[in-house]
């Protein structure tokens, strides 16, 4: 088999690990002000009364105060070709988010001075210097790197059957993840 030669410097993992795994073991950590929690299995019962599939296991109102417990801020969104679509941009453009996102080869021009415009254009004059300013090579890290831990923390199958309840679980899944987390970095 032919041997790529590699662009970029090599990776070389200089995590203290002891740090880490302190932070790792702070995201269980989650300290709460729960009085609503007196009503979660009366809350469940309703919920699930009448309900076909599997049960829902955590109340609205649980899920509504995790929701208010901290605003969702993205500072850079990392893709592939595959995202490479004018709704994201305009998504991203409009919520002042740092595309990170490889156009494709044949991409075309709108011609309206786009974030996607100016990254084709950024691209065209040098994709290494674009990859290098983007941190490109790091989206393994914004994208697959969450899925793998989202997967240890709560595993990778659901109990759902209907795909609707399938994409809510997985939500929840991620969303609880990302509050861990920032509640972990605050507090670290």
């Amino acid at each position: 088999m032919k041997e790529h030669k590699r662009w970029g410097k090599k990776f070389v993992d200089n995590r203290d690990w002891i740090e880490y795994n302190k932070r790792l073991v702070t995201r269980g950590e989650f300290l709460l002000d729960c009085e609503w929690v007196e009503s979660w299995n009366s809350e469940l019962k309703a919920m699930n009364e009448g309900k076909v599939g599997a049960r829902y296991e955590y109340p609205n109102s649980f899920m509504c105060f995790l929701a208010v417990l901290q605003g969702i801020y993205i500072p850079k969104f990392w893709g592939d070709g595959s995202f490479d679509t004018y709704n994201l941009f305009a998504f991203l453009q409009h919520n002042n988010i740092e595309p990170a996102i490889k156009t494709r080869k044949n991409a075309v021009l709108k011609g309206d001075d786009s974030l996607r415009d100016r990254e084709i254009l950024k691209m065209k004059k040098g994709y290494k210097k674009w990859a290098r300013k983007r941190q490109y090579g790091l989206r393994w890290n914004g994208t697959e790197g969450i899925f793998s831990a989202v997967k240890r923390k709560f595993g990778e199958q659901t109990r759902s059957h209907k795909i609707e309840n399938i994409f809510n679980e997985v939500k929840r899944k991620f969303w609880v993840y990302d509050r861990m987390k920032t509640y972990a970095e605050m507090h670290s």
